[in-house]
């Protein structure tokens, strides 16, 4: 048998879990299910001993968790940042076959602010040769490893010759 699975119970011909019906016996009252959580403080699930449940709010519970977290050191591919990442995040983009991983969805080009990432003046000189031959900026963006918000925020700022 896990040890660190949830355990549950019947009461009146309803499975509820049973470190949850220990606190409302305990309690009195039945617990708010939008708000409150309980928390099993030895990371043991199936510990349900009432001196090791407290009640927490969500947002609290998942605080909590959030800092417990083991965490992965990345690299930004666009700006080369160092930035941290849940292990369990990571090991899920992976899984799902994302291979460039971004310190921000701003580098990542999925917000409207400029990445922070300075282009060189033979880069500007590059995207409105490229922009004036036909290229759309997204395509100028995938040929040379640029974010397309960089190049299009580059594209106004400066006329295409």
């Amino acid at each position: 048998m896990d040890d660190n699975k949830y355990k549950y119970v019947n009461i009146d011909g309803k499975t509820e879990t049973e470190h949850r019906s220990l606190l409302e016996k305990r309690l009195g009252r039945r617990l708010d299910d939008r708000f409150e959580v309980t928390h099993h403080k030895n990371g043991n699930k199936s510990d349900n001993r009432v001196e090791n449940l407290e009640i927490m709010s969500r947002s609290e519970h998942a605080k909590l968790h959030a800092r417990r977290a083991e965490r992965v050191e990345l690299h930004c591919k666009l700006c080369n940042k160092v930035y941290f990442m849940r292990k369990k995040k990571y090991e899920w983009k992976i899984k799902r076959g994302e291979k460039v991983l971004f310190c921000s969805k701003r580098c990542q080009g999925l917000t409207k602010q400029p990445p922070h990432r300075n282009i060189s003046l033979e880069h500007e000189e590059i995207i409105r040769r490229e922009f004036g031959g036909g290229l759309s900026g997204y395509a100028i963006a995938k040929k040379y490893g640029l974010n397309a918000a960089t190049v299009y925020n580059h594209l106004r700022k400066r006329p295409v010759v």
